[in-house]
């Protein structure tokens, strides 16, 4: 995965968006299973989303002074 800034916020915007897909696909009807599967990859989304906003903290607690840096996360 590609650790720079834009790496890390181009996947968080993957994850928002299958959140959004996942959660409107709720709304059509369908069997049940398909419903726990939506819901599943809406909990693997978020849960990778945490992980994304982590790394984000980490980068801009490495800035001294709130820029971004042109570095690559730890």
């Amino acid at each position: 995965m590609d650790e720079s800034l834009s790496g890390v916020r181009h996947a968080a915007r993957g994850c928002m968006n299958a959140i959004k897909l996942c959660v409107s696909a709720l709304d059509l009807p369908g069997p049940q299973e398909e419903q726990i599967e939506f819901l599943d990859d809406v909990i693997r989304a978020s849960d990778k989303l945490c992980g994304l906003v982590e790394q984000l903290n980490a980068f801009f607690e490495q800035s001294p002074d709130g820029e971004p840096q042109p570095t690559r996360l730890a």
